[in-house]
C-alpha cells in the first residue's frame, strides 16, 4: 500500500463473511436486520456520477433502461475501443 502513496495505520485483507460483518458492526459502519442480513448506509456520495456511467445500449438494454439525458448511450464496438477489449 505504501507503494501506491497509502497511508493507513492497519490493513486488512481477504477476511471471511463474519470478520466483515463484525467489523462493520464493531466500528458502526451497520447492523444487523431482524432476520440477521448485515444493512450499511453508504451516504450522501456513494456511486458513480451519472456521467461516469457507461450502458451498452443493446437487445437486453433497450428496452429495461430509462435512456434519459443523463445515461451515456454507447454502442458495443465503441465501448471495446475505449475499453481496449
Amino acid at each position: 500500500m505504501k507503494k501506491l502513496g497509502i497511508k493507513v495505520d492497519r490493513a486488512y485483507w481477504n477476511m471471511n463473511l463474519a470478520m466483515l460483518t463484525e467489523s462493520a458492526i464493531k466500528n458502526g459502519e451497520g447492523q444487523l436486520t431482524d432476520t440477521g442480513a448485515l444493512i450499511v448506509s453508504t451516504g450522501t456520495f456513494a456511486g458513480r456520477p451519472p456521467k461516469d456511467r457507461f450502458i451498452v445500449k443493446d437487445d437486453i438494454t433497450k428496452d429495461p433502461v430509462w435512456w434519459g439525458s443523463i445515461d451515456s448511450l454507447w454502442h458495443l464496438l465503441i465501448l471495446m475501443a475505449y475499453t481496449g477489449g
